[in-house]
């Protein structure tokens, strides 16, 4: 049987309570029970302040959400987090449960979180990380770095770390300025290497469109395109020479333009300022250039003139190359090429004048200039107490003696036989040149021009003199000049 008892007249329950409980409550008049684990099913509960003593806060159900004003103009009216502790710093903290290692922070950009870019502070046992990424059909974003809303740094989302303004690197540099849109390194920076011995320590080739300096700007370096190299300044201004790379792994002298030639082989250039070079291509050479230095071998310039005086000069060979075997010289030298393959011989291209002499009137020249086919013109009147003449003599043996540019003027043949002279290809000689035959045999010697045409034929005794008419006369007669045959006195 029931017996009313005032609230206040009850013993008091044992907590917490079960949840199994039973409460009476009136709807409608009538009179019903509910479990207090029951008490607030299905329905939102308002509060003035929710404390936890020491349970939980758990959200049983999936796809739940703490929702708040969290977009209001005054700051202080959003949803906050703060400590309980008065007076005390406040820090949220994410933590796995059980035994996993990792925890993250995630922001997603859309309010569909299965379809979304998202950017992601996680932690783990291995690493601390921040990702970008995406679910669904939401498209990944760069990390950008910002300050007042904006981006001072960012990482593509192709990896792409780039800087948008300057970058410090350096504990002692922190408080330093670096140039705009540049760097500064308080340590050594390796490139295509692990680590740096030097602080700019570079494995494969360095590429520079601009210039190379010291603080004195007293040299300076600059490699790309065929018009640089490396520049030797005087001063800091005055360019003084180049030396850089050309085709076929050579090294070259000068600029592209203007370059004096190429080095190659085996390359040095000591601390006396001394350039040894196994081979050096002089291909810069014009007809009227050669290398010339001073009277202290300091080198002078490419173009040589008769101002300049106790010069050592060296010029090219035929195929551009110098091999350094230098003469003095104290008076210009006309010559658009010179072969030095011969130790001590200086060889002039057609039409050089080798050397020049005028009289005291001024009036007279007598030059000695080299002709076509390796001959030389004596041109001037001049008197001499002799001029002699090389000449050789030939046993005859009824055979043919052929005769070249380079054989002796004077011909003598002996014996008791006769021989046939050919005389040489006028193309080799030039015109003027002279042969004398002389007959001192008792047989008949007969003188043919090189396509084996008789000119003359000598009985024993005689004698005759021959000269180059015409180089273009052909390999017959026409090409010469001869007298009649003269009797030899003795």
């Amino acid at each position: 049987m029931a017996i009313d008892v005032s609230i206040s007249g009850m013993t008091s329950a044992t907590t917490p309570l079960a949840g199994t409980e039973v409460l009476p409550i009136v709807t409608g008049g009538s009179n019903f029970k509910v479990s207090v684990a029951n008490l607030t099913a299905g329905r939102s509960v308002s509060a003035t302040a929710l404390a936890l003593s020491s349970a939980d806060l758990t959200f049983s159900s999936t796809g739940q959400k703490i929702i708040a004003d969290m977009t209001n103009a005054v700051r202080a009216s959003r949803l906050n987090f703060q400590t309980s502790s008065a007076n005390s710093t406040s820090g949220v903290g994410i933590i796995p449960s059980g035994s996993a290692t990792t925890a993250s922070w995630v922001a997603y950009a859309a309010a569909d979180p299965d379809n979304a870019a998202f950017g992601q502070f996680h932690a783990d046992s291995a690493h601390i990380g921040i990702n970008s990424s995406k679910t669904g059909t939401g498209v990944t974003q760069p990390i950008e770095f910002q300050i007042d809303n904006v981006t001072k740094a960012a990482v593509s989302t192709s990896g792409i770390l780039r800087a948008y303004s300057s970058l410090s690197v350096g504990a002692s540099y922190t408080s330093n300025t670096p140039p705009s849109n540049g760097a500064i390194f308080q340590g050594s920076v390796a490139i295509g290497k692990t680590s740096a011995s030097t602080p700019l320590d570079v494995t494969g080739i360095a590429t520079f469109s601009g210039k190379v300096q010291n603080s004195y700007n007293y040299s300076s370096a600059r490699f790309g395109d065929a018009n640089s190299g490396v520049f030797i300044y005087q001063n800091g201004t005055t360019l003084n020479g180049i030396i850089r790379e050309s085709a076929s792994n050579k090294w070259a002298l000068g600029h592209a333009s203007s370059e004096i030639g190429t080095v190659v082989d085996d390359f040095t250039w000591d601390t006396t300022g001394k350039v040894t070079a196994a081979n050096m291509n002089l291909s810069g050479l014009t007809a009227s250039q050669a290398v010339v230095t001073d009277s202290s071998k300091n080198l002078a310039s490419l173009a040589y003139a008769s101002a300049a005086t106790s010069s050592t000069l060296v010029v090219r060979d035929t195929n551009g190359d110098s091999t350094f075997r230098a003469v003095t010289v104290t008076q210009s030298v006309n010559s658009s090429t010179a072969n030095l393959s011969t130790t001590g011989v200086l060889r002039f291209a057609s039409s050089d004048t080798i050397f020049g002499i005028r009289n005291n009137a001024n009036n007279a020249d007598l030059t000695l200039t080299k002709n076509t086919n390796d001959t030389f013109l004596l041109n001037g009147s001049f008197a001499a107490a002799s001029v002699s003449n090389s000449y050789s003599t030939t046993v005859t043996a009824a055979g043919t003696t052929t005769l070249t540019v380079a054989s002796n003027g004077i011909q003598d043949f002996t014996g008791a036989t006769t021989q046939t002279v050919k005389m040489p290809v006028v193309t080799t000689l030039a015109n003027g040149f002279t042969f004398q035959i002389n007959n001192y045999s008792s047989g008949t010697v007969t003188v043919q021009s090189s396509g084996a045409n008789t000119i003359i034929s000598l009985t024993a005794n005689q004698s005759v003199r021959l000269w180059v008419k015409s180089t273009a006369g052909g390999t017959g007669t026409a090409s010469w000049g001869w007298t009649a045959a003269q009797t030899l006195a003795g």
